[in-house]
């Protein structure tokens, strides 16, 4: 065996007369003239000799592009010494004017028509100047010169011109007679003129014989050269059909299976091979698939031979050594056909399939010819390769778009239009079959916003892939899992029994997820909130299902997270009444619709009114006094919380404003609380816009307090840390809110600049009965006195509490034993006032 050399360096030759121009003739036209015999090829029609004029003109002009040194060589080798060493002869003038001078000319004429681009078309010409110079002057010299020395060179010069001019230069016949006897003619008025006598009979010797032979053999050779140039048009007409044939092949079907079987009989119809055998390599495995064909207009004794065994080339290591060096390879085999005396030898070929620089096929092929693969044969079966390899990559870009609308690029689940096509079969199915059930797990991450805004993108990603993963393996390979899009999955659980089935599914997914994920190495806690659809006659279409499971998923995570929820038909119309609402408090904020009420903040030390906490109603035209309760969580899920803050931050500094315009009259200072939601307090443009607020509506510096929670802070302690350091800056202060009901940190608590804790209601009902309640209270009380901060306590309703309150040391409280929130009119009416007093060691209201 041997290999190939390398031809992927340079691109293949443009040496083909049909890349310049049309085929003159069809195929069946050149068969006929090449089965015709020597005289059908020397009357060729005339586009085909218009075609072998031009191929013949190349030739010439190419073979003495590269032999005219040479035979300057020659001429300066054997003549001039002939003319310069010979003896001292009285006709030795006459030699060197007209045979030695008109052969130099010759020469010349030779060099400037093949070394001279602009000259090439005129190549003939020159070349038939150059014959008719050249013998005129040696024919003159042999008959003048007679049977001397002198004579006898040029007689012999003669003969090497016409041999030349049918061998070597290439020109016709006819060309070569017509020069030859116009040389002959000017030689003999030559000798006319000069009076020499002309020995007819020497001259027949010297010029007639070697003419008449030279222009035999030059018949031959025509002849012979115009076989090949046929022979070589027909060949490469074959190609150029073979070429468009497997170019139609690969674009009328995109199987490659069916490809590959159309490839193999056109490859061996055309090129006469009597079989073919294509072996598909599938990279993601290593499995393969062969594909065979066999040539029925092979010899009969072949195809006997064929039907029984295998390719031959199969049991050669073709194949492996393709595989190797991704390089074409051939080998010589023997085998022994029935019928046959001895055996016979078949070549062998093997050929790569190159796709997006990726073997992807390797084609194998049996010639009973002995076949030695030249540059053109490899060149052919390369751009066949090609061909076939443009079906591999049209049928990798068409698994591409399919996978990319219906898979999950970041996951690799079905999507949504997958998981349409599935819910489709399945309610098929269950209108078929009364017994068949099935039903839809829609999830979604609890944690994932928090992941993705906190920890980044990158890490949400994997928390995505890392969910997926888990709910893999989780459900059977008949169930579906899909990606929606962002945090939301869906799960086709197929063939259940009843409800208790996909209850239990959906148990066994948030049991699976209490396991924390570990996102490069820090350990993260994400619940999945699930609602389930089960399938029902009267939905139509998947779009119907999906949207119930989705409403059930949205109770479940508004009636608490981490938790599940079967759609029931009331369900729709409350996610309908809280879309509606939503709509309404977009433009309630909008339209400046929203009220303010103000709840008073006492002191326990004075007694009076130190300030207020403002908290936002919303009078709804239809609906009534709708309680922040009901719309304050529909704002932190649309988004709206960010506007609905702006505005509360907005009114309450501009009443804040006109209240201390009026109080700095009467010597009163007062203050106003306001809660900040956590995407708020988040924005790092937050301190500047509350800058701006204290600005435009001219407050006081120290009077506006920002309430947060603790959890706000776990959640941001970098950001938050810089914002309460900014917020320090302008004298804001601030207050953790709901105090001792969310993850405390002592440590945030230390470092962060906050002035007050506010304990939370919650608390205020253990104070009466002397339950643990009071011991967190008196705990809280004494941390903050060493932490130099004060203390509010909200929710206040009875005396006993404002009494251990007062013990316990707090430093301001409020509540409804107080006061209600009141509308702006009626809590600047309390502005100033004293609302306990002291009575018997106790603090009562005034």
């Amino acid at each position: 065996m041997r290999s190939p050399p390398d031809h992927s360096s340079h691109a293949p030759a443009d040496t083909t007369f049909a890349s310049r121009t049309e085929f003159p003739a069809a195929i069946p036209e050149l068969r006929a003239l090449l089965g015709g015999g020597m005289f059908t090829l020397l009357r060729m029609p005339d586009r085909l000799e218009a075609a072998f004029r031009v191929h013949r003109r190349r030739q010439a002009a190419d073979m003495l592009r590269r032999s005219i040194y040479g035979l300057m060589l020659m001429f300066l080798i054997a003549v001039v010494p002939v003319s310069l060493l010979a003896p001292e002869q009285p006709f030795r003038a006459d030699w060197l004017w007209t045979a030695v001078f008109p052969l130099g000319l010759a020469l010349t004429l030779v060099w400037a028509a093949t070394s001279q681009q602009h000259l090439v078309r005129y190549v003939e010409p020159l070349l038939g100047a150059a014959i008719v110079i050249g013998l005129a002057g040696t024919t003159y010299a042999a008959l003048a010169l007679g049977k001397g020395y002198y004579g006898t060179v040029a007689a012999f010069e003669t003969i090497y011109l016409m041999v030349a001019a049918f061998t070597l230069l290439r020109l016709s016949v006819r060309l070569v007679a017509a020069c030859a006897a116009g040389a002959f003619v000017l030689a003999a008025g030559a000798a006319a003129i000069k009076g020499v006598t002309i020995d007819w009979l020497q001259a027949f010797m010297y010029f007639g014989i070697p003419l008449a032979i030279s222009a035999i053999s030059g018949s031959v050779m025509g002849y012979t050269v115009r076989r090949d140039f046929l022979q070589t048009l027909c060949h490469r007409q074959e190609k150029f059909q073979l070429l468009h044939d497997m170019a139609a092949v690969s674009n009328e079907t995109s199987d490659v299976h069916s490809m590959l079987e159309l490839s193999l009989g056109r490859i061996c119809t055309n090129m006469g091979w009597v079989a073919g055998h294509a072996i598909l390599v599938k990279p993601q495995s290593g499995e393969r698939t062969a594909v065979r064909y066999v040539n029925r207009e092979a010899d009969p004794h072949w195809q006997q031979y064929l039907e029984t065994e295998p390719l031959p080339t199969m049991a050669s290591s073709m194949f492996q050594d393709v595989l190797r060096t991704g390089e074409p390879v051939w080998n010589i085999q023997t085998v022994h056909l029935q019928d046959m005396l001895s055996d016979t030898q078949i070549s062998g070929l093997a050929f790569p399939v190159i796709a997006e620089d990726e073997l992807v096929a390797v084609l194998e092929f049996m010639s009973a010819r002995h076949e030695s693969p030249d540059e053109h044969l490899l060149t052919l079966m390369e751009q066949v390769c090609t061909q076939i390899a443009r079906v591999f990559e049209r049928r990798r870009q068409q698994e591409d778009l399919r996978k990319r609308a219906l898979y999950d690029t970041l996951t690799g689940l079905p999507n949504r239009n997958y998981l349409f096509d599935q819910l489709r079969g399945a309610m098929s199915r269950a209108q078929r079959n009364p017994d068949y059930h099935f039903c839809v797990l829609f999830m979604d991450l609890d944690r994932f916003k928090w992941v993705n805004d906190s920890l980044g993108h990158v890490k949400g990603d994997r928390m995505l892939i890392e969910f997926s993963a888990r709910l893999q393996q989780e459900f059977r390979p008949n169930d579906m899992v899909a990606r929606l899009g962002g945090d939301e999955f869906a799960v086709l659980v197929d063939d259940i029994r009843n409800e208790d089935d996909a209850k239990l599914a959906a148990v066994r997914v948030q049991q699976r997820m209490l396991k924390p994920m570990v996102l490069d190495g820090q350990e993260v806690n994400a619940g999945v909130s699930i609602g389930i659809v089960l399938g029902a006659p009267h939905y139509k279409e998947p779009e119907e299902i999906l949207r119930d499971a989705d409403t059930a998923m949205y109770m479940a995570k508004h009636s608490g997270r981490g938790t599940h929820v079967v759609f029931a038909q009331h369900m729709r119309e409350e996610v309908v009444d809280r879309l509606r609402m939503v709509a309404e408090l977009r433009r309630a904020i909008e339209g400046n619709q929203l009220q303010l009420h103000y709840q008073p903040i006492v002191s326990l030390e004075s007694g009076m009114v130190s300030g207020f906490e403002a908290l936002v109603r919303w009078p709804h035209p239809t609906r009534g006094m709708i309680s922040p309760v009901q719309f304050i969580p529909l704002a932190e899920e649309t988004g709206l919380i960010l506007p609905l803050t702006r505005w509360v931050m907005n009114e309450a500094c501009r009443q804040l404003g006109i209240w201390q315009k009026k109080g700095q009259a009467e010597g009163v200072q007062l203050s106003v609380s306001v809660n900040l939601g956590a995407r708020y307090f988040a924005e790092p443009a937050m301190p500047d816009e509350v800058r701006a607020l204290i600005s435009k509506h001219h407050v006081t510096p120290g009077s506006l307090r920002l309430e947060i929670t603790e959890t706000q802070i776990i959640e941001n302690a970098e950001l938050c840390m810089q914002n309460i350091q900014r917020l320090d800056e302008d004298e804001v202060r601030v207050y953790i809110d709901d105090f001792g009901t969310g993850y405390s940190s002592l440590n945030y608590l230390a470092n962060f600049k906050v002035n007050a804790l506010k304990i939370d209601r919650s608390f205020m009902y253990g104070l009466e009965i002397g339950g643990k309640e009071a011991i967190v209270v008196r705990a809280i009380a004494s941390l903050s006195r060493h932490l130099g901060l004060d203390v509010i306590a909200e929710g206040v309703e009875t005396q006993v509490q404002l009494s251990a309150l007062r013990d316990i040391g707090c430093h301001y409280v409020q509540g409804f034993l107080l006061s209600r929130p009141v509308e702006a009119s009626k809590a600047e009416a309390l502005i100033g006032q004293r609302m306990l007093v002291a009575q018997d060691e106790n603090l009562v209201l005034a």
